[in-house]
């Protein structure tokens, strides 16, 4: 008990030093796994979930919630250690037959530590990370695209070591149906 008390408080304190310096059009969360951090991935996940091709420059894993009608996927890029996660893709699952894991945890829904989830409208994604997006029609989606690229005058990019940010929002009908986010590769 002891040790999951102490994972649970370094994972918090994580957090708040995460959140101290995030740009409001950055999100690094889901459903309590930041960006760029084993420790909180070690909670909800257990022990390293396994990885679906761990000889490829991106390895994934993918995880659904309680009733596998949502899907996270897990990406990794090359050279990063176990739990070291670098992207976050959610999406809705038309088939409950998804090749997936169900983390120990049980989650009824994957949300973001800005409370985005899937189902939510456009405006209501704008108004938690702003207006200052790039908008796009793709197929018979609308994407609305985040991007912070100034590494070197970014706290944030800075402490990530990374170059640049990227979150996608992709609406059907006025509703998010898939979301992904994440730092880029070096």
């Amino acid at each position: 008990m002891l040790p999951h008390i102490a994972s649970l408080v370094a994972g918090l304190l994580a957090c708040t030093t995460a959140i101290a310096d995030l740009p409001r059009e950055a999100e690094i969360s889901v459903s309590g796994v930041l960006l760029d951090d084993a420790t909180s991935a070690r909670t909800p996940l257990g022990t390293p979930p396994y990885l679906d091709d761990p000889e490829s420059d991106q390895p994934k894993v993918y995880l659904c919630n309680a009733d596998k009608s949502e899907k996270l996927t897990l990406v990794y890029y090359e050279g990063d250690t176990a739990n070291i996660i670098s992207e976050f893709r959610a999406e809705r699952v038309e088939t409950r037959y998804v090749d997936c894991l169900q983390p120990p945890v049980s989650i009824d829904r994957f949300v973001t530590g800005k409370g985005i989830h899937l189902g939510m409208t456009q405006h209501e994604v704008a108004r938690i990370l702003g207006n200052h997006f790039k908008e796009h029609n793709q197929l018979d989606e609308t994407v609305i695209s985040y991007r912070i690229d100034n590494g070197k005058e970014s706290d944030f990019l800075l402490r990530h070591s990374s170059p640049a940010y990227f979150g996608q929002y992709h609406f059907k009908e006025n509703r998010l149906v898939k979301f992904s986010f994440g730092l880029e590769y070096p």
